[in-house]
Formats: structure tokens, sequence, C-alpha cells
């Protein structure tokens, strides 16, 4: 790892898909397109609005998603991204 990584693993029907960055806030758009058709749930857990002072400071959501969505994915310093794709 360097700067960042961004990296998606799939088990069975589900995927697993995880962002890190250094000390630098960074912002991504992930692109869902790699699923097959059909609607699915995403659970997620992000960086809150304070993780660049408060490192405990994060939020979880469930998003309803298909392969034509893309998710904003803004990473505090240091910060962290994860979701359960279902």
């Amino acid at each position: 790892m360097g700067d960042y990584l961004i990296m998606a693993r799939r088990n069975g029907h589900e995927w697993f898909v995880g962002a890190t960055t250094d000390g630098l806030p960074r912002t991504f758009t992930l692109d869902l397109s790699f699923l097959p058709e059909g609607i699915f749930t995403l659970n997620l857990v992000k960086d809150g609005p304070n993780a660049d002072t408060r490192a405990i400071d994060y939020q979880m959501e469930t998003l309803r998603v298909t392969r034509d969505t893309k998710v904003d994915i803004n990473l505090a310093p240091g910060g962290g991204w994860a979701g359960r794709i279902r």
C-alpha cells in the first residue's frame, strides 16, 4: 500500500469492499457496475464528520443498490470505509 487502497473481494454471492488512506483526505466514486442485474443491499461503515480529529467517529448506513449505482466514498485523513454487498 502506498497512499491509499481500495479493494473488493467476492465470496459466493456477497462482495466485500474496503478503502483506506494515508494522512491525506481523499474522495472516490465506487462504480458498482461489476454487480450482476438485480437489487442488492449495501451495508457500510464510513468515517463520521469528525473522524479527522476523533478516530472513533463513524457512521453506519444501509443502501439499496444496483449495478447502475455509484457510491461516493469520503475518507478522513487516516480514515477508512468498509462495505458488504448482498
